[in-house]
């Protein structure tokens, strides 16, 4: 969508050759700095929690094994260089009370006026 967009507009476009995941709008990788700062307006923009993008890679691998996908796909999704990487940071999510948690997360995440209840019932800062 970005390459349509920026060719249609007459920008020129880099093909990356790594294929990362997160480019500008030319299609250069965007350095950490400027991901974590684009990471943090598209939170504040969706009225998020905190996160980073560590957080965020580590709930994609447990999703994946969540999902049964096979360790081998999740070390290519993650980029680890080595399957025992993966299976090291990722086997405790094949534990069965680790598969229930996960299932009554996304239970609830289908659910956002729960999201919003549970939210509301926090403690303020000042309290705690």
């Amino acid at each position: 969508m970005l390459r349509e967009g920026a060719l249609t507009a007459g920008q020129s476009w880099y093909e990356d050759p790594d294929g990362h995941v997160f480019i500008s709008r030319t299609g250069h990788p965007l350095l950490a700095s400027n991901l974590y700062l684009t990471m943090q307006r598209v939170i504040r923009a969706e009225g998020l929690g905190k996160m980073n993008p560590k957080g965020l890679r580590m709930s994609c691998g447990t999703l994946l094994v969540h999902l049964k996908v096979h360790p081998r796909i999740v070390k290519a999704v993650l980029r680890h260089s080595r399957i025992a990487t993966t299976m090291d940071l990722y086997a405790e999510a094949l534990a069965p009370d680790v598969i229930a948690a996960v299932g009554q997360l996304d239970r609830l995440l289908r659910q956002p006026a729960r999201i919003r209840e549970l939210e509301a019932s926090q403690p303020t800062s000042d309290t705690r």
